[in-house]
């Protein structure tokens, strides 16, 4: 086989492979975020209302409905209502993916 031959073949697979890879970037960026690891503030191991809130996207009142429910992981620590991260990712990952409250 001559230099010429394996250089062109080069070339071929080449953008072959670019094509494979402009695919690839099209696929990813047409596929939903599905990371559903929640990131606490300064990795505490006790949130608050508001910090979970912004976590979770969700309004106050949402939390506030929330820790009414028998499976919430909230706590209560003098006056405040604080919600254990940990546990929290854990319900998180039990609830179904559609879910109203």
């Amino acid at each position: 086989m001559r230099y010429g031959e394996i250089a062109r073949r080069i070339r071929e697979e080449t953008k072959r492979l670019n094509a494979l890879a402009d695919e690839l970037e099209r696929i990813e960026e047409a596929t939903p975020k599905t990371d559903k690891t929640l990131e606490a503030p300064h990795n505490k191991m006790l949130m608050s209302v508001n910090e979970t809130a912004e976590a979770l996207s969700l309004s106050k009142t949402t939390v506030y409905n929330l820790i009414h429910r028998d499976d919430f992981p909230s706590v209560r620590i003098g006056g405040r209502t604080l919600i254990n991260v940990k546990k929290l990712q854990e319900w998180l990952d039990n609830q179904s993916d559609i879910w109203v409250d």
